[in-house]
């Protein structure tokens, strides 16, 4: 699945950059969009130095029904930041 997220301000950034950890780099990339045309877009990629924490083929439904119930429990009930400060 894909998502894009579009016109995100600096303090939703942050909360994605802390959402994605340290495990990820934001990088800005120009995909060439529809019409042809390309525009500047921000993607996390996994850091090289994490790839032994990958096991074989990543499947999202395995991970949903291993892991996602600690994914979650990680989120304050203020939102994706860890320490619910969204004011940054």
């Amino acid at each position: 699945m894909i998502q894009v997220l579009m016109e995100l301000s600096r303090s939703e950034l942050h909360i994605l950059d802390v959402y994605e950890s340290e495990e990820y780099y934001r990088a800005t990339v120009e995909p060439e969009l529809e019409d042809g045309s390309t525009s500047p877009a921000d993607v996390y990629v996994w850091k090289d130095e994490h790839k032994h924490l990958l096991d074989g083929e990543w499947i999202y439904e395995e991970w949903r029904q291993l892991h996602l119930h600690r994914w979650v429990e990680r989120l304050s009930p203020d939102g994706a930041h860890p320490s619910g400060d969204l004011s940054n």
